[in-house]
């Protein structure tokens, strides 16, 4: 057993003190119970954990507008409604009045504790949150009430995840079409769309997303890709890949723009994993499939798609990604990939730009021009 000292803070506007366990009490603070406790990871994941700073609150009253308004909320007593592990318990303890006690609750002191209060108090709600889009997934009508306490709903997710208010949006607009708190209207498809998007991203969220402010005059990666009516290819980091488009893919004729867009997609599945947390510049000679990229703005059906995976993929791994128009001539290398298999004089001098910068190839799966949902 372990038992560490007590300790108390005075809390703000009030005369009344916090109670902190000293978990990090010992010999310059080694063997303590926090020592033994990883700052950097939780449950094997990446963590930090940190108050919002200035930057981050200016950006968000930025996007939201003049005419926001502001307000903090707190959970009275939030540490001690989480309860720990009983086999932890022993790892707690504090005498009091010649008595030996143990906390059953989180400790106030844990290194860990903040992190699993946030993360407990996020997925309860998120799952709240979900519970409530999969109900919509299976209603055919709805009324003024039910959509507004849905989009109340979506707007606390949607604040803080990026893209999220991309899937609000048609909400509002729709929202406007109703005269009045008595009438139901039936819901559309692309509401139905869009609330699909939310329930495959709910059930992946972690309830914990980073807020930064957007400078792109320094982007963490630079990717370039390109496409014909044939195949498409795409180039990261000394990293490549070629291919021709799957059958399923050609049978749909579509227009150049709307591959162009689709080898974005499967350029930010390749990369995903490792592009994770980055401002991420992508280079493409496309000036439409650029402009619905930054703008989120499409009419046409697949690009719209095709928009909804490179959202979720941004939701999912938190990156945010920018392109850029440049011409056919300056994309020459990944003009060289997408035309690969359609001249053997070009292969062979990309193989031989190759090997001069060590550059590898990528194996393309043909799933990866699939989309994660029919939306």
């Amino acid at each position: 057993m372990v038992i560490s000292p007590l300790n108390s803070v005075p809390k703000k506007d009030t005369l009344d003190r916090r109670v902190i366990l000293e978990l990090s009490f010992g010999v310059d603070g080694e063997d303590s119970v926090n020592s033994h406790i990883c700052k950097d990871l939780y449950l094997g994941n990446p963590i930090k954990v940190s108050y919002p700073s200035v930057d981050s609150l200016v950006e968000l009253i930025r996007r939201k507008g003049s005419g926001s308004l502001c307000f903090k909320r707190d959970l009275k007593r939030a540490y001690r409604q989480i309860p720990i592990c009983p086999g932890d318990w022993h790892l707690v303890g504090f005498s009091w009045e010649n008595h030996i006690f143990f906390d059953r609750v989180l400790s106030m002191g844990l290194r860990s504790a903040a992190y699993i209060c946030q993360r407990v108090t996020n997925a309860d709600r998120l799952e709240e949150i979900l519970g409530l889009v999969k109900s919509w997934l299976q209603k055919d009508k709805c009324s003024l009430r039910d959509l507004q306490s849905l989009l109340g709903k979506l707007h606390f997710v949607s604040s803080c995840v990026l893209k999220g208010d991309f899937f609000v949006s048609r909400l509002l607009v729709w929202l406007r079409t109703f005269g009045g708190q008595n009438i139901t209207k039936r819901v559309p498809k692309y509401i139905k769309l869009d609330l699909v998007w939310w329930s495959k991203f709910l059930d992946i969220y972690n309830g914990v997303s980073m807020m930064f402010l957007i400078d792109w005059s320094s982007p963490d990666c630079v990717l370039s890709c390109d496409s014909t009516l044939v195949g498409c290819g795409g180039i990261c980091n000394g990293r490549y890949f070629h291919s021709v488009f799957p059958a399923f893919i050609r049978r749909k004729q579509l227009h150049i723009n709307a591959l162009e867009l689709l080898c974005v997609m499967v350029c930010l599945k390749v990369w995903a994993s490792v592009l994770e947390g980055s401002k991420i510049v992508i280079y493409c000679d496309n000036s439409s499939s650029v402009t619905v990229l930054n703008s989120g703005a499409c009419r046409n059906a697949f690009m719209q798609s095709c928009l909804r995976e490179v959202c979720f993929l941004t939701a999912s791994y938190e990156f945010r990604v920018k392109g850029r128009h440049l011409s056919g001539e300056a994309n020459r290398v990944a003009d060289m990939l997408s035309r690969w298999d359609m001249d053997p004089g070009i292969s062979t001098e990309f193989l031989k730009q190759a090997c001069i910068n060590s550059w590898t190839e990528i194996e393309l799966d043909d799933d990866l021009f699939h989309f994660t949902s029919p939306w």
